[in-house]
């Protein structure tokens, strides 16, 4: 089997991503240097909509969790607490919640690699036992200290230096500027001269299904088409990695 996804952590965010991309029907494979169960000197507590999340995902912890309704906090006499309404929180082991996310990823057919470090990360896979997996995506589950996130290059310093392209919900197209005008906003100070990037402007454009439209007023853009026009704004700027709202 060649996964389309590899996650870099066993523990219970990357086996709940396992689950949910196997729900989407992506082959998904986990590797982690340590064997399960996987614990850490604390417990868990679930907020509501965790368990929400838990429960879309096939995991019941019910029985092996306690329930509270509220959060409180106390310090130097001082105290303040909120309630959750008629939802419920859940408190549970660490390596009760994981073992029941293993046999939930089991059973969802995601495919593991317990005991094994993955030791580098490549633009078409890993290398994970000595041997190069190709995959379409790996996720960074390996925690604080992430080893992913070094590879990737995302430590903490210059956003500029990161590359990282962000795209919300809203298309956030400057409404002062045609969308030619967008698009090259977003081009790379190396892309130089008036007639090379407005050439890059239309290739774009073609590609999305959307030659012509270089004069046009964002605001008389369909909102599929305002989507597609920050797309290509994001990714004229030639991002490393892209984090989607």
């Amino acid at each position: 089997m060649t996964p389309d996804i590899v996650i870099v952590g066993g523990g219970p965010v990357g086996l709940a991503a396992a689950i949910a991309a196997r729900q989407r029907g992506f082959e998904v494979l986990v590797a982690d240097r340590e064997m399960p169960p996987i614990d850490k000197p604390c417990g868990e507590g679930l907020m509501p909509e965790g368990v929400s999340v838990l429960g879309a995902l096939g995991i019941q912890p019910n029985g092996h969790a306690v329930p509270f309704r509220g959060l409180r906090f106390t310090e130097a006499g001082l105290s303040a607490e909120a309630g959750f309404g008629a939802e419920h929180g859940l408190g549970i082991r660490r390596t009760v919640l994981h073992r029941l996310l293993v046999d939930g990823a089991a059973e969802a057919g995601v495919a593991t690699r317990w005991g094994e470090a993955v030791t580098r990360v490549s633009r078409d896979g890993v290398e994970l036992g000595g041997r190069k997996v190709a995959c379409r995506w790996v996720v960074g589950a390996d925690g604080r200290g992430s080893r992913v996130r070094h590879w990737a290059g995302l430590e903490p310093g210059s956003s500029e230096r990161r590359r990282i392209g962000i795209l919300f919900q809203d298309d956030l197209l400057f409404p002062h500027l045609s969308v030619g005008e967008n698009l090259a906003f977003g081009l790379r100070p190396r892309v130089r001269g008036r007639t090379l990037r407005a050439a890059r402007v239309e290739a774009a454009l073609d590609e999305a299904g959307l030659a012509g439209f270089a004069a046009r007023d964002p605001a008389t853009l369909s909102g599929g088409q305002r989507a597609r026009v920050a797309l290509l704004r994001l990714l004229l700027a030639e991002p490393e990695a892209l984090l989607l709202d």
